[in-house]
């Protein structure tokens, strides 16, 4: 079992928890800095002398700085698409990774602290509008490599994504004006709305559920729009026999103790075989599946995927007879 020592509302420490999460590793968390201490006892400072988070124990050893411990998971547990192939893109990960930490985080933190951590105040306006500017600058470098490829290191999401997600993440949370593009984002096909993984189990419960319901929301309308009504039924009765498979395994008192390995490798193949019908299906299966365990406060995004999903499985142009076989490695969507 891992052990993550780190709070966490730290930017590393999420990082950390978003690639764990990515290849379905289980850790244990304490809270350590920040306001809950300790990170500079005797007996932390012996395993991370620099009395920072996070620190991860993996067998008894001990090792820190975030990036270094997103690659090492990568590097010594199944990948899970997150580490490329060739020593290229690797090569482009690590380059984005360490562009986080020199340039994008020096840029947000004089912001972050101001408006975050410091009262108003006290707060330094001009330390703000720097901060808000050399942000802004950076991620206009950001904005322009995503304009010309999917992901940092290409065409695939990768370990390099995680540090750059994390910071761009921190960033539109903000309370301020931004003359920044909005950064290229991608089509659900393409893994990621929003940094999903472990950031949905940072924040509480009312956030999970906006972003979970506007989730399901892009991914429904985004469908209805490129695609054919045969193909939407195909996906409706897949999320269907999905969603059967796991609720009929589970006790009806209790709610699901989150996305099971199988429907996660169901998500990842698809991906990797570019099946748009099981995507689909999987990544709104998911979304069922942690709405189900908000309760109330997920039970419209739960009848919005169940609306949608009676929809499209009973349009009379989706005839069952022509349904194409979502199992072939070569089956494709054609858009409308």
């Amino acid at each position: 079992m891992l052990n993550i020592l780190g709070r966490r509302n730290s930017s590393n420490v999420q990082k950390v928890l978003w690639a764990c999460d990515e290849l379905h590793l289980s850790y244990e968390r304490e809270d350590i800095g920040g306001s809950f201490g300790r990170n500079h006892s005797a007996k932390y400072l012996a395993m991370n002398p620099n009395g920072t988070v996070p620190t991860l124990i993996d067998n008894g050893r001990a090792l820190w700085e975030s990036n270094a411990i997103v690659r090492y998971l990568c590097e010594s547990r199944e990948a899970h698409g997150l580490l490329p192939q060739d020593v290229w893109s690797i090569a482009l990960a690590q380059q984005w990774m360490d562009w986080q930490q020199t340039i994008l985080a020096p840029a947000i933190r004089p912001l972050f602290w101001n408006l975050i951590r410091t009262s108003p105040q006290n707060q330094d306006l001009e330390a703000i509008s720097a901060g808000r500017n050399n942000t802004e600058a950076a991620l206009r470098i950001l904005d322009d490599h995503l304009s010309r490829h999917r992901y940092v290191a290409g065409e695939h999401f990768s370990f390099g994504d995680i540090p750059v997600g994390v910071m761009a993440y921190r960033w539109f949370n903000l309370d301020i004006q931004r003359a920044a593009p909005g950064l290229r984002r991608q089509r659900h096909d393409d893994h990621h709305l929003e940094p999903t993984g472990a950031m949905f189990n940072l924040f509480g419960n009312e956030r999970k559920a906006k972003r979970l319901n506007k989730d399901a929301l892009t991914i429904i309308r985004s469908d209805e729009v490129a695609y054919l009504p045969v193909h939407l039924k195909a996906c409706a009765t897949m999320v269907g026999e999905y969603l059967a498979t796991f609720l009929l395994a589970t006790p009806k008192t209790k709610t699901s103790p989150g996305s099971p390995i199988w429907l996660k490798e169901r998500h990842r193949d698809a991906r990797r075989r570019r099946d748009q019908i099981q995507l689909t299906a999987a990544t709104l299966s998911i979304i069922y599946l942690r709405a189900r365990e908000l309760g109330q406060l997920g039970a419209p995004v739960c009848e919005i995927i169940d609306n949608a999903m009676e929809r499209w499985a009973g349009d009379p142009d989706a005839s069952p007879e022509v349904l194409p076989d979502p199992t072939q490695a070569s089956y494709s969507l054609a858009p409308k």
